[in-house]
């Protein structure tokens, strides 16, 4: 059986996938950052409790938790959401909300959630969205308003969102359009205003 600590202050919490009985994580107090693959592919988790003053969400934390809907509540606190967090969690519905708090989405963290369903509101304290971050999430809907203080945007961030709408305003902080940001972004039928920042877009 996986074993899997969580550190919190001077606690100890053990947590492995069977531990979830009743299908709710409730993260205690405290916790100020979840491990890498913490819970990743526990097919019974479906609800997840955030305590405020939580700080990052590791690799692939809950990566294949296929079984989780949504939507996420996020804390206040949280800065970091790092690569492949929630990748794949294929029942994971409603909006993505992120606090004002966060400044990095790293790569694939909600790549092929496939359900869900409603917008995505960035952060201005946001810097980072990296590759993959949200591609192939086919109904998300609404429009981007990407923020001011953005200074990076990797490829395939949006590939796939073929439900998004409206126009793109890409940030001054930007000097790159990397590859495939936005291919198969169908509904994106809006103006792209692209800055004098912008040296370099790159193919798709």
């Amino acid at each position: 059986m996986l074993f899997i600590s969580l550190f919190m202050l001077s606690i100890d919490l053990n947590i492995v996938c069977t531990d979830i009985t009743t299908g709710t994580l409730d993260i205690p107090e405290g916790v100020k950052e979840i491990p890498d693959f913490f819970l990743s592919n526990c097919k019974q988790l479906v609800n997840i409790n955030f305590p405020e003053g939580l700080e990052k969400i590791g690799n692939s934390s809950f990566n294949g938790c296929s079984g989780l809907v949504g939507p996420l509540a996020f804390p206040k606190s949280l800065k970091y959401i790092d690569n492949q967090a929630f990748q794949k969690c294929s029942k994971l519905t409603g909006s993505l909300i992120f606090p004002d708090s966060l400044i990095s989405i790293g790569s694939g963290a909600f790549q092929a959630c496939m359900a869900l369903d409603g917008s995505i509101v960035f952060p201005e304290s946001l810097i980072k969205i990296d590759s993959f971050a949200f591609s192939f999430c086919k109904k998300l809907t609404g429009s981007i308003v990407l923020p001011e203080k953005l200074e990076f945007m990797g490829q395939n961030a949006f590939n796939g969102c073929s439900a998004l709408s409206g126009s793109i305003v890409i940030p001054n902080l930007l000097t790159t359009i990397k590859t495939n940001t936005f291919n198969g972004c169908a509904g994106l039928t809006g103006s792209l205003l692209i800055p004098k920042s912008i040296t370099t877009i790159e193919e798709g």
